[in-house]
């Protein structure tokens, strides 16, 4: 009975998309995420005190892992590097907003009464800025992928996997 409750495996046409969103977790939400959330730089650039520039150079740090992991040639760092640049800096704004979006819902909360429909509105923004997140990160995996070999591309899927297992 399990079996039938399971959604049916994905086309190989969709390898890519999943390969593109672990991409995103480890390269972009997880580079990101990892600054942020660890020392006082990092969460300063979360709570909007640091800048871009300092998330720019974390990336930058471990995209310099991820080639060591995949095995990246010269060539291929020199036409990865400007495209993660290039997305990074294409981020930055919907950082700033997602973030004035969480100062916002916490005004809204905190007021004498609850405005459920500005609470929507901000639910609202704040899922098409993620969307819009994700489809530009999206757009920069894709790139990466087409820049890696098929062998590449299935040893940064393996790194990636024994990352996520060594997460607690």
């Amino acid at each position: 009975m399990n079996a039938l409750l399971q959604a049916p495996r994905a086309p190989h046409r969709h390898y890519l998309r999943r390969l593109a969103f672990a991409l995103l977790i480890a390269v972009g939400a997880g580079a990101a995420a990892s600054v942020l959330a660890h020392g006082p730089s990092g969460m300063a650039w979360h709570h909007g005190a640091g800048s871009s520039e300092d998330v720019g150079n974390h990336v930058a740090q471990m995209v310099q892992l991820l080639y060591a992991d995949v095995d990246v040639s010269d060539a291929q760092k020199a036409q990865i590097d400007p495209l993660v640049q290039q997305a990074v800096a294409d981020l930055a704004p919907l950082h700033s907003e997602l973030h004035d979006s969480h100062a916002n819902m916490l005004a809204v909360l905190g007021a004498e009464t609850v405005d459920r429909t500005a609470i929507e509105t901000m639910r609202i923004a704040h899922i098409r800025a993620m969307d819009q997140a994700s489809q530009r990160i999206t757009q920069l995996l894709e790139d990466i992928a087409d820049v890696l070999t098929p062998a590449q591309r299935k040893a940064l899927a393996e790194a990636i996997a024994q990352h996520h297992a060594a997460q607690p």
